[in-house]
């Protein structure tokens, strides 16, 4: 004997309920869905954003007093030293600020930006100035960071995103996997200032791949000490992925006459 309930067989009240529950289940899959994909491309927006303003600001300019910080060039080979320090300093005149790098380590989910700080002039083995620098190379740039001073900006990516390649395509049609890549100002004064106000003459890309963040062999590679010479980059293509694996994104860094310009694709990039 079958029962009913209020009109209803038990059955016919179960396979209502189970029907239900399928389309509660599914509706909420598909929410979530919707707003994880809303939350990734969010992100990628906000991560586009903060990387053309951060090179937006490359621009050459002596080192003055930043943040408590000053600078003096010291060492064999002579080069830009960052240490606490209040008030003017004399020696700030012989610092630049000569750009700024940009780590991206795969599988991490931080960008870092490195100020680059450079010598004004050039110096002989005693350490005497025998005339100012003219190109990046003779500048001998370092990043601005000692034992007790570091300057380096690290921006989070929202929503757990995390980097999962960084690709640079040379000026020489070369290609190149690089986790740093610098955007270095004209020792000229040639480079002519975009409309974004950026500076920007050169983009260097660095032979250094890591999957973690190591300012300290960042700078080892900019220094020249462990890395081989740069290559001039025309684009710079950093893949990035959704917490769930699901959905890809791209950022192209194309350094131009105009200045840096960001493109952001939502491909599914390797």
């Amino acid at each position: 004997m079958i029962s009913r309930w209020g009109g209803y067989t038990v059955i016919e009240v179960l396979i209502v309920l189970a029907i239900s529950g399928v389309i509660f289940v599914s509706g909420v899959v598909m929410f979530s869905g919707q707003s994880n994909s809303t939350a990734f491309e969010q992100s990628m927006q906000d991560a586009n954003s903060e990387i053309t303003t951060r090179l937006r600001g490359v621009g050459s300019s002596q080192f003055f007093n930043s943040e408590g910080y000053i600078c003096v060039v010291s060492g064999n080979p002579a080069r830009a030293i960052l240490s606490p320090g209040t008030g003017s300093s004399t020696g700030n005149q012989d610092c630049l600020v000569v750009g700024t790098a940009v780590e991206a380590p795969t599988s991490d989910s931080r960008l870092y930006f490195f100020q680059v700080l450079g010598n004004r002039q050039v110096y002989s083995a005693g350490n005497n100035p025998v005339g100012l620098a003219t190109n990046l190379t003779e500048s001998n740039p370092t990043i601005a960071f000692s034992d007790d001073a570091d300057l380096t900006f690290s921006y989070k990516l929202a929503s757990d995103v995390k980097i999962i390649s960084s690709n640079v395509e040379a000026i020489d049609g070369s290609s190149l996997a690089s986790s740093l890549v610098g955007f270095y100002i004209d020792f000229n004064g040639e480079a002519p200032v975009g409309q974004n106000g950026s500076q920007t003459a050169q983009a260097k890309a660095y032979n250094y791949q890591t999957a973690g963040h190591d300012a300290s062999a960042a700078n080892s590679c900019i220094e020249g000490t462990t890395c081989q010479p740069p290559a001039d980059a025309k684009v710079w293509k950093i893949c990035f992925e959704s917490p769930s694996g699901n959905r890809r994104a791209e950022i192209d860094i194309a350094n131009q006459p105009a200045g840096v310009t960001t493109e952001l694709k939502f491909i599914n990039c390797t």
